[in-house]
């Protein structure tokens, strides 16, 4: 008789919580319908247990927040690889004019004194050399040249990075300065006797002359309609210039000049200005030269 009073009480025990199981679901199920950001897979399987976002956020922010972190470092790094070029560069300028000024052809100051001016210049505008390898020490000023007209000041040095964790990072550096001495006009530097050529800034050949047609050209302004139909001195078609936009223009006023390639939209086009440098013909590098000047 007991027996059998307990097995009433159970199944009825069971059958409320059935009931309660099959309520619950169906909230849920309502539930997932209105907000559909919440998945809720296999609900049937998976019963009242809820899925957990939490674990993923923690493998995500672990995976992600270091990349982050070193991205930012080499950021700030690089920013003080700039502060310290622009520093050894200001202090190099600045010497190397200062010496330009008192020097002569034949007395110049030694490469101790010159080294000397560049440290000091350095320290007193507080240049952060602690990022550079051997600090003030470690610039080297061996390739420099001083004897001449020209006061060349060429630096070297290694800026290693802070952190050991990254490895021994280092970067080599080198930069240059060159200043023309205060002596006047020297006809040794006119024209290919003295080991000089002209070039400009864009240029793709050295020249021997600066009265060359190339580094002075005659500017003509033609209509639009005729450069078609228009050919250069060497008797190449005119192209559209990519610096001022002529590709746009499809009317009114155009310029080209005698051995240019491309006609321009405007006169402040900066393929019809000429920036001319005199350097030596050593360090024209890949330059081919000039046509007009062989």
């Amino acid at each position: 008789m007991s027996l059998s009073i307990l097995s009433i009480l159970i199944a009825q025990v069971r059958q409320k919580l059935h009931k309660y199981r099959e309520k619950k679901l169906s909230l849920l199920k309502t539930n997932s319908k209105r907000i559909p950001s919440i998945q809720y897979p296999n609900i049937e399987k998976r019963h009242l247990c809820a899925p957990s976002f939490y674990g993923s956020y923690t493998v995500e922010a672990a995976v992600v927040l270091p990349i982050f972190l070193s991205l930012m470092i080499f950021t700030i790094f690089y920013m003080r690889i700039l502060q310290v070029e622009y520093g050894i560069q200001k202090a190099l300028d600045q010497v190397g004019q200062q010496i330009a000024v008192v020097s002569t052809k034949e007395e110049t100051p030694s490469l101790t004194e010159l080294c000397l001016l560049c440290e000091g210049k350095m320290i007193s505008d507080k240049v952060p050399l602690g990022y550079v390898k051997g600090g003030a020490l470690g610039i080297s000023f061996q390739n420099s040249q001083l004897d001449g007209n020209y006061i060349d000041i060429q630096v070297t040095y290694d800026i290693a990075f802070p952190i050991a964790f990254f490895g021994k990072l280092q970067w080599h550096r080198t930069q240059q300065s060159v200043n023309r001495k205060w002596i006047g006009w020297d006809s040794s530097e006119e024209g290919v006797d003295g080991d000089y050529v002209y070039v400009t800034k864009y240029g793709e050949a050295y020249h021997l002359h600066r009265q060359c047609p190339y580094l002075n050209p005659s500017i003509s302004a033609i209509s639009y309609r005729e450069v078609k139909d228009k050919r250069n001195h060497s008797g190449a078609r005119y192209k559209a210039c990519r610096g001022c936009g002529a590709k746009k223009v499809k009317s009114g006023v155009v310029y080209i000049t005698q051995y240019g390639d491309a006609y321009h939209k405007s006169l402040g086009c900066i393929g019809l200005r000429r920036t001319i440098h005199r350097i030596p013909l050593t360090k024209v590098g890949e330059r081919r030269l000039c046509e007009k000047c062989k």
